[in-house]
């Protein structure tokens, strides 16, 4: 009999008796799955480009529906053995000391994917522990995947989470005594919107429509067409460009990290400032006309028209408001930029104790100022806003500034600074939907998310060669840990799969190349 090698990038061999495939329970099945799965999940190839590749190795063609078979089968099972593994996984997280727990959930309501990975900031692996579909983020819903890590492995060190009420009341039910962290990032967001309310929209609408943009932007090329060597043109050159770089002092930030709007109507104003001391001075350059020019255009944001008023009433109370709001970012050690936005890592005992301290110091300056008479409606407004976060920020003080913990590696106990951020989370979903792209060739990937999310992040921890150690050995191994399967792992693994390994139409398989 003649016998084709087929060797994947990854070293994997695989050796196929020719022509016909042999039945499914068979090794070199197994060992073709995990051909298949190898390609299409480490190496982000296409069913037609791993059909090429079968191919190129000698196998026959194979129909799509066939190869999509193949790897939902590589997702199943490998998700079968991740379960089955699961007390392997828990004495190697004891031999780091533990692990502290990081689970969020991606999607819409109906369709989502909940995760729980352990957090690499803070000196863990950065595996997905499990994954599963949920309907919304909900207690009753969450709560049974968090008792199934208990009784797999073990209490967490900590929990880091978003402001999901759901998810951390399902996690004060299963693990009562474990700290549980509140994302400062989440925190700060849900701030930065509340500060900046209904009126900011508004501010930004009424900006737009001033026309100032377009204008500036006009008058900038024409400079640059005419290249005007005058000291009145290469100011006035400089001046607009300076205000239309607004956009790139975000450095990548978005709203309400960056009030854009605001910042731009800033740098109009202290423009419009300079403007007026050349121009207030004798002498024939001083009234130059690209200076009258870009004083007209400026002028656009004051009024009249009528609707101007608003503009300018509302600058100074949003600009106090952005002030409140970089005054809560320092006080949680929130570094500003660039992207990505995090924390400024994770925060010593010391740390700790100056950011209470810090936060005891702003809700008593946020007591001063809400304790203020004023008349203005939009002091009220603001007044009122600081109140809330003031409440938010007291509630949630102990979350925020949670102790680190000590733990025991080796023979040496050694203090876990735990990580103010869920990143670890959101960093797995981003990586999930740019597989989703490379895979699909589709920027549109929230289908297959909902499809094989779980799947495909259990599947993910194969790039990390100390899972593979702990679970399969090496990736020579995928196969004949496969067969080794047991049927009830099997049903276990089905559960946490979004979609069932039976296949689409054929149509819709073709789709998915």
């Amino acid at each position: 009999m003649v016998e084709v090698t087929l060797r994947c990038p990854d070293h994997c061999r695989v050796v196929v008796p020719p022509p016909a495939l042999t039945p499914r329970r068979s090794p070199f099945a197994f060992d073709l799955v995990a051909e298949a799965g190898v390609l299409r999940f480490l190496h982000h190839r296409q069913l037609g480009e791993i059909r090429e590749e079968f191919q190129r190795r000698g196998l026959p063609s194979l129909p799509l529906r066939t190869v999509q078979r193949l790897t939902d089968r590589f997702a199943l099972y490998h998700a079968a053995v991740h379960l089955e593994s699961l007390p392997r996984l828990r004495e190697a997280l004891r031999r780091r000391g533990g692990y502290v727990l990081v689970f969020d959930g991606t999607g819409q309501p109906g369709r989502m994917t909940l995760e729980f990975t352990d957090d690499d900031e803070s000196g863990g692996t950065g595996w997905t522990l499990l994954a599963a579909p949920v309907e919304k983020e909900d207690e009753k819903l969450v709560r049974p995947f968090l008792e199934r890590l208990r009784r797999h492995l073990g209490d967490p060190l900590a929990d880091i989470s978003d402001q999901s009420v759901g998810l951390r009341e399902a996690f004060r039910a299963a693990f009562p005594r474990v700290y549980l962290i509140l994302c400062h990032y989440h925190v700060l967001r849900s701030i930065g919107e509340s500060l900046a309310g209904a009126r900011y929209n508004r501010f930004k609408t009424e900006l737009d429509r001033s026309g100032v943009k377009g204008r500036l932007n006009r008058f900038v090329r024409r400079l640059r067409r005419e290249r005007g060597k005058s000291r009145e043109a290469r100011s006035s050159l400089a001046w607009a460009q300076e205000i239309r770089s607004t956009g790139k002092a975000a450095r990548g930030r978005a709203h309400p990290f960056f009030w854009e709007p605001l910042e731009f109507h800033r740098r109009c104003e202290e423009v419009r400032h300079r403007l007026r001391v050349v121009l207030s001075r004798p002498g024939r350059r001083g009234k130059g006309a690209p200076y009258r020019r870009l004083e007209e255009i400026l002028g656009r944001l004051s009024p009249p028209p009528r609707s101007r008023t608003r503009l300018v009433r509302d600058f100074p109370v949003r600009m106090e408001r952005w002030h409140w709001f970089e005054r809560i970012r320092r006080t949680l050690g929130y570094r500003n930029g660039p992207v990505p936005l995090s924390p400024n890592g994770s925060l010593s005992e010391k740390g700790l104790e100056r950011g209470r301290r810090r936060l005891d110091w702003l809700l008593e300056k946020v007591r001063e100022e809400t304790g203020k008479k004023s008349r203005s409606p939009l002091v009220r407004e603001l007044h009122r806003a600081l109140e809330r976060v003031a409440e938010k920020l007291r509630l949630h003080r102990e979350e925020l500034f949670a102790p680190n913990v000590r733990v025991r590696v080796g023979r040496r106990w050694k203090v876990r600074r735990l990580h103010r951020s869920n990143g670890a989370a959101e960093r797995k979903f981003r990586r999930l939907r740019r597989h989703g792209r490379r895979i699909t060739a589709n920027r549109e990937v929230e289908g297959i998310v909902d499809r094989e999310g779980p799947g495909m992040l259990l599947v993910a921890n194969l790039q990390d060669s100390r899972y593979v150690r702990e679970v399969y050995g090496s990736l020579f191994h995928l196969g004949e840990r496969f067969a080794r399967v047991t049927s009830e792992a099997l049903e276990d693994a089905k559960t946490l799969l979004t979609r069932s390994t039976s296949l689409p139409s054929g149509r819709k398989a073709c789709g998915q190349q």
